[in-house]
């Protein structure tokens, strides 16, 4: 059996790097996102430096999903362990910069699960030994969920703003609008009011003759001649003038 995984290994060595390591070496080797991911300073392992922009971003991108947590785990099954518990950095021992070809010496991790005799019961613990605790690991999956759940509490706390913006944006919208309204019903009621005032004396003014006043002016006499009714008569039409001959009734 050990030389059979020996073979195992030998072959994938010779086949190329697995997928997600070669995805995670040209990922962190991009000098545009280097203040979100890179190399550490000695250049033996990865920093992300912005878990938040990292998931949010470069995750999707490279990975088809914006779990931090589960990129972690993916870490630790290819034997990547976190070197600072303080900082998120990871190592391994073929995991180098400008050591691309090393990538082949990656391996998963092997998941064989107990073999079972006929009777069901678990073979014997010396052939498959119980893998022991791993701290370290179980520390970063933990430190990675804290920082997923602090990434969720920023993106619903961004959320929030701006929801409550829009609201506020809306009312005020709205305020406007009625304000709007009410300035048309105003300006609507001044032009009917101008307009039944206009047609009330176009009315008045379609009853009077042309040319003649609205009211006449009362009779008055004169050495001219009398005027009756706004009309000037002569002196010499007047019949009960001087040299007409004719007598005054008593």
């Amino acid at each position: 059996a050990g030389m059979y995984m020996s073979l195992v290994v030998a072959a994938d060595a010779t086949a190329g790097p697995k997928p997600f390591l070669a995805k995670l070496y040209q990922m962190v080797d991009e000098e545009e996102t280097a203040d979100i991911v890179g190399w550490t300073q000695a250049g033996d392992g990865l920093v992300v430096k912005d878990p938040e922009q990292f998931a949010q971003k470069l995750l999707p991108l490279h990975f088809k999903h914006s779990n931090f947590s589960s990129f972690v785990r993916q870490l630790n099954t290819y034997g990547f362990s976190k070197v600072d518990p303080d900082s998120w950095i990871f190592g391994h021992v073929h995991f180098r910069k400008g050591r691309y070809d090393d990538l082949r010496l990656i391996q998963r991790k092997s998941s064989h699960r107990p073999v079972t005799n006929k009777g069901g019961a678990a073979a014997s613990s010396a052939t498959n030994p119980p893998q022991p605790f791993d701290s370290a690991e179980a520390s970063a999956q933990e430190a990675a969920l804290r920082a997923e759940i602090q990434s969720l509490r920023t993106s619903h706390d961004n959320m929030s703003a701006r929801i409550k913006s829009l609201s506020g944006e809306l009312l005020a919208t709205r305020e406007q609008q009625q304000n709007t309204r009410h300035s048309i019903t105003k300006i609507f009621s001044f032009l009917t009011q101008v307009y039944h005032a206009h047609s009330s004396q176009q009315g008045q003014q379609g009853l009077t003759p042309p040319g003649m006043p609205l009211s006449l002016p009362p009779p008055t006499d004169s050495s001219q001649g009398a005027t009756l009714s706004g009309l000037q008569l002569p002196a010499e039409a007047d019949p009960l003038g001087p040299g007409s001959g004719a007598r005054p009734m008593k």
